[in-house]
C-alpha cells in the first residue's frame, strides 16, 4: 500500500468467528505530516491478563477497566493504537507495511 502524508489509510479486517461465520471492521489511519519510508501496521487481539496486583478495590476496578482486554481488536500503526472492542475474544496478529512517499 502506498499512501503520502494527510491522506486516510483505510483498513477493512475480516475476523473468522469461533461457531462460523465472519464479522467485518472498518476503521482508517491518518497518515502524519512529516512522515515517510516504510510503515507497519498491525492488527491483533487485545493482551490477556491474568495477574493483577491491587493495593485496594478502587485500583483493581481502574487496572481491569482500563487498557487492552481479550475482547479488543487492537489497530497499531503509524504512531497510534486504536482499540476497537467486540461482542467475542479475539486472538492472532497480522500485519502488513504502508510505504509513505512524498
Amino acid at each position: 500500500l502506498i499512501a503520502s502524508p494527510g491522506d486516510r489509510v483505510p483498513v477493512e479486517v475480516t475476523l473468522a468467528m469461533a461457531e462460523g461465520g465472519t464479522a467485518v471492521v472498518t476503521a482508517s489511519f491518518r497518515v502524519p505530516r512529516g512522515w515517510l519510508g516504510p510503515q507497519d501496521l498491525v492488527v491483533r487481539g487485545g493482551e490477556e491478563r491474568y495477574r493483577y496486583r491491587a493495593r485496594s478495590l478502587d485500583q483493581l476496578i481502574a487496572r481491569l477497566n482500563g487498557g487492552e482486554h481479550p475482547d479488543d481488536l487492537v489497530l497499531e500503526g503509524l504512531g497510534r493504537t486504536r482499540l476497537r472492542p467486540q461482542d467475542f475474544i479475539v486472538r492472532g496478529q497480522e500485519g502488513f507495511t504502508i510505504l509513505v512517499v512524498r
